[in-house]
């Protein structure tokens, strides 16, 4: 279980250099203009937006209790998606582990 934040710092970092390629090789302007082409890309954005606002409102709230600032999480979420929410969740395991 001592794994746990470092598995957790891994699969954010290897998505967030995914996502940096991705936007790298096709472009942001072009990345955003092709998510609105069809009803199944609206879909996905839909599903992705309303995933991400339920993790930040999940962080927030948990902040609230375990002490931790979101902000930077909150950014990251805004900035990469997924790897937000998971170094949350791997800084507030460490911290627990901590007490």
């Amino acid at each position: 279980m001592r794994l746990v934040p470092f598995v957790l710092i891994d699969i954010a970092a290897a998505f967030a250099l995914f996502t940096f390629y991705v936007l790298f090789d096709v472009g942001v302007v072009e990345a955003f203009s092709t998510m609105g082409q069809s009803l199944v890309t609206w879909q996905m954005t839909g599903d992705i937006v309303l995933g991400l606002g339920a993790a930040v409102a999940l962080m927030v709230f948990d902040s609230r209790q375990s002490g931790i600032r979101v902000t930077p999480y909150a950014v990251a979420t805004l900035c990469l998606g997924a790897p937000g929410p998971l170094l949350y969740l791997a800084h507030r395991t460490w911290r627990l582990r901590q007490a």
